[in-house]
């Protein structure tokens, strides 16, 4: 899972939490998508993602983020060279909601009401 900041704004902050550099992790991928139905069909709209650098004398790592500023069920998918994670989660009044069965409740009632 991703490291997540909430600040007084109501607006979250998910952090990458694999190691992503120019050498041995690779620099993989790292998104974020804000999921809707549009006629029956689930929709990803990716968010725009801030890229942190941090140099040493031969690596450069990389720190992806992005803020979430409304309520909505959200994907997640990064990689590395070693390692995939990819999931969802919801975020209600500003409360990030990883529960498996509460978000496949609101995936259902989304399909369900878009036919």
């Amino acid at each position: 899972m991703t490291q997540e900041n909430i600040n007084e704004n109501k607006a979250i902050e998910i952090n990458s939490k694999l190691s992503h550099n120019n050498r041995f992790y690779g620099f993989g991928k790292f998104w974020v998508a804000k999921i809707s139905v549009k006629d029956g069909k689930i929709h990803r709209e990716f968010l725009q993602r801030t890229i942190t650098y941090k140099s040493s004398s031969k690596t450069t790592w990389y720190y992806f983020s992005v803020v979430i500023t409304e309520d909505g069920l959200y994907e997640v998918c990064e990689e590395n060279s070693i390692k995939k994670s990819r999931y969802m989660f919801l975020i209600r009044n500003g409360e990030i909601i990883y529960d498996e069965n509460e978000i496949n409740k609101v995936l259902k009632e989304m399909l369900e009401n878009n036919k």
